[in-house]
């Protein structure tokens, strides 16, 4: 999701939690409010981003939808390495201990960030940076959009019905200023690869090909105002395809008439608006299509090779060069290569290489979900099991656990077509948090990768990680939602690791060797974006590379390039964050010897939020000078 500016006036609020929970006492400091301004000003360029972690903008309306024109975009760079250099000019010295920290912890990503800032192309986010094209990004208005609707659909009055309509238009307009700004870039020569082009048509063809009266946009309207009036007159429940219109016994109310209408209106706009800017918005990719170059790294681009550093710093939150990360990571292959012919020999795969073993072992039919509803309930109570046992051994690794309920359910239609699982923390204000599972086609999860992947969304990953940031009232807000890939991502990859160090895996060799195949993966991605960004390697190459280090599927290897093309540096995230926690851990260890204690490093890691290792290194040379 991308940031627009509204109001000057806005530098002066208080970005408080949209819900109930009570902030922390605010400071008079001048950092204090800088970093209060902060807050206010990416809810306010960012309506749709303060919706999704439950702040409120300054308007407080959630259906104002972000701005993605071009001025947005320029006004938002420059806002970037305005909050940098205001940052710097803030001596630590002079701040108060926790104020200074706090300094710490931003001011190396906002240094990257405006880095990425400097690009004349592509697009902008606020709190993850720059990425090379408009159209061709998870982020994009046309894909990011119908979960944002849907998630706008639990509606308290008509009144809130009427909103959502009306933002439909809107909706229309920022697809078409988004295809407006790849116009302009196409024009500087600045466009996607090939193959990610044909990827992202064949998105968008799918997206316009959607009756109106079943397109997200419509089916989340139409769920809401139901639960809101009741039935409908002459609509079916929208769970039952082609269930007959609903028979009242008595006449429609007029609040049910009214909503009716309302959903009529939607359709056509969906069908005459918001499809037409799909169809724009493909148009202008297929002009672009025959000058495509097959090469996909963003090497070619101009100042192609700066972007991608400061792209690999924002999302790692590491500031090594990326021949180090490259070395550290082909060091790590050679290892789980090695690490991997026991656990395999135990399941009586013992002929060929490793990364041969493994293939054999994830195409094994009697390691996967039959492609049926039953399929589908039985991944979800496997699911169920695990971070149900996580959540028993979680007391060994945290003195502290989250309070919010963690619900694991099935992906609702709206979610589906990108991973096969997904972890939404709470908001800002309380509530649960929710891990979605795509039962819809439980064949295409392996029980070999299943166990892997709960552990690093839910427990004693990425939930445990994120919600303890978002309950922390006593840190700033903008520390409770900063975002640094390398942190949450790592941190997956590191927490999983815990299972297996106290015993987790012993009863369980096949999910063992589903770990070390995730942990493979990871470090062969990062040789895969370096490779693809700053030595030019062919996609052809990479996807040769993975396949033979890795043994995964062709659609998952084509997935995770496309995501390197349009998100530079995003694949290396995880294993460079995981090698970071545990140089860190191994650093408390040694500094505080027999006084180490593992509970306390997690309450030192995780207290403070996301942020760039560096702050967090620092964090735990304080903690370890403290005790010593």
């Amino acid at each position: 999701m991308r940031r627009a500016l509204h109001a000057a006036a806005a530098l002066l609020l208080i970005a408080v939690p949209a819900a109930c929970e009570k902030p922390a006492p605010e400071s008079a400091s001048a950092f204090d409010g800088y970093v209060r301004d902060v807050a206010v000003t990416m809810a306010d360029d960012d309506p749709e981003w303060a919706h999704a972690v439950g702040l409120a903008s300054s308007d407080g309306d959630p259906y104002r939808l972000t701005d993605r024109s071009a001025n947005a975009l320029v006004r938002r760079r420059a806002i970037a390495l305005r909050r940098d250099a205001q940052l710097r000019a803030f001596d630590p010295n002079g701040l108060e201990a926790d104020a200074a920290f706090s300094r710490a912890a931003l001011s190396a990503r906002f240094a990257a960030l405006a880095t990425g800032a400097r690009a004349p192309f592509g697009r902008y986010d606020a709190l993850l940076g720059f990425s090379p094209y408009v159209l061709a990004t998870p982020d994009a208005a046309f894909e990011a959009l119908p979960a944002h609707f849907a998630s706008l659909t639990r509606f308290q009055t008509l009144r809130d019905g009427y909103r959502y309509v009306e933002a439909l238009d809107d909706a229309a307009d920022a697809i078409d200023a988004e295809t407006d700004r790849a116009r302009d870039d196409f024009a500087q020569g600045i466009a996607p690869p090939d193959f990610v082009i044909d990827e992202t048509l064949a998105r968008l063809d799918r997206f316009a090909a959607i009756p109106p009266d079943q397109s997200p946009y419509v089916v989340g309207l139409r769920e809401g105002l139901i639960a809101l009036v009741g039935a409908l007159p002459g609509t079916a429940p929208a769970t039952i395809k082609g269930a007959p219109a609903v028979a009242t016994a008595t006449p429609p109310s007029r609040d049910q008439m009214r909503a009716r209408a309302l959903l009529t209106r939607a359709e056509a706009i969906v069908a005459n608006r918001i499809q037409s800017a799909y169809a724009r918005a493909a148009a202008s990719l297929r002009v672009a299509r025959p000058a495509a170059s097959a090469e996909p790294g963003i090497g070619r681009l101009p100042d192609g090779a700066a972007l991608y550093a400061a792209a690999l710093r924002t999302q790692t939150g590491v500031d090594f060069d990326a021949e180090t990360l490259r070395a550290r990571a082909l060091r790590r292959i050679e290892a789980l290569e090695r690490d991997l012919d026991g656990p395999l020999r135990v399941l009586g795969k013992t002929e060929g290489d490793p990364v041969a073993r493994l293939a054999q072992l994830a195409a094994d039919p009697l390691f996967r979900y039959p492609p049926t509803e039953d399929g589908g309930l039985a991944l979800l109570a496997d699911a169920r099991d695990h971070v149900e046992l996580a959540l028993e051994a979680a007391p060994a690794w945290f003195a502290k656990l989250p309070k919010a309920e963690l619900t694991v359910t099935a992906m609702p239609p709206r979610r589906r077509g990108g991973a096969s699982a997904l972890y939404e923390p709470p908001k800002l204000g309380g509530g649960p948090a929710h891990y979605w599972l795509d039962t819809s086609d439980p064949a295409s999860i392996s029980k070999l990768d299943l166990p892997t992947q709960n552990r690093r969304l839910a427990v004693p990953g990425l939930h445990v990680q994120k919600a303890l940031a978002r309950e922390n009232a006593a840190l700033p807000t903008l520390r409770r939602v900063l975002s640094v890939p390398g942190f949450s991502e790592g941190w997956g990859a590191y927490a999983e690791q815990l299972v297996e160090e106290t015993g987790g895996y012993d009863a369980e060799p096949l999910a063992r060797v589903g770990a070390l195949r995730r942990r493979l993966w990871d470090a062969a991605r990062v040789v895969v974006d370096i490779d693809m960004h700053t030595r030019a390697a062919s996609r052809d190459a990479l996807a040769d590379y993975l396949r033979r280090k890795t043994g995964f599927s062709d659609a998952e290897i084509n997935a995770t390039l496309l995501r390197a093309a349009t998100e530079p540096g995003a694949i290396a995230a995880a294993e460079v964050g995981r090698t970071e926690f545990e140089r860190l851990r191994e650093r408390a260890q040694s500094g505080l010897g027999a006084e180490f204690d593992l509970r306390r490093f997690h309450d030192v890691v995780l207290r403070g939020g996301e942020m760039p290792f560096s702050a967090l290194e620092r964090a735990i040379d304080d903690e370890i000078a403290a005790l010593k």
